[in-house]
């Protein structure tokens, strides 16, 4: 529940929790806050210009590609069927030696690392058996993202 009401304070405060269970969930919104953010999202160029060719194969899309390939390997396990939707889908392969990722670098700290280092944990293996297996003479240049 969301109280928009006059007080003093910037941002979204909680209340402190007390003997009622409904009031230690409910949030104060300061309204001042609340114009601020709707001004700061109607001037030019306040959308967010991301392109995950850029940082494709960095150390947090490299963390995230392992647990969910863990979590989608253990959900396996089970008889029940289950989905998995990928809310923020982008295109199903990068190119690491393409002009947007050489320009940043960034995947040489992430899967960079990880693609010829010794003894990883097993936890990784399924992982890195795809990248292997999508970049078959040896050298790391594709990287398997979450097509759309």
């Amino acid at each position: 529940m969301i109280e928009i009401g006059r007080h003093k304070g910037a941002g979204v405060s909680r209340k402190f929790p007390s003997n009622e269970r409904d009031e230690s969930r409910k949030f104060v919104t300061n309204s001042c806050s609340l114009l601020r953010f709707a001004k700061l999202r109607s001037l030019p160029g306040a959308a967010m210009n991301y392109r995950h060719a850029y940082h494709a194969g960095n150390h947090a899309d490299v963390f995230k590609h392992l647990t969910l390939t863990r979590l989608i390997a253990l959900m396996a396990r089970k008889e029940q069927p289950f989905a998995y939707l990928d809310t923020h889908a982008g295109l199903g392969l990068y190119d690491l030696k393409g002009d947007q990722a050489t320009r940043t670098g960034e995947w040489l700290e992430g899967i960079g690392r990880l693609w010829d280092a010794p003894d990883l944990p097993a936890l990784a293996s399924d992982y890195l058996q795809v990248l292997h297996d999508m970049n078959p003479d040896g050298e790391l240049r594709y990287y398997p993202g979450s097509p759309e």
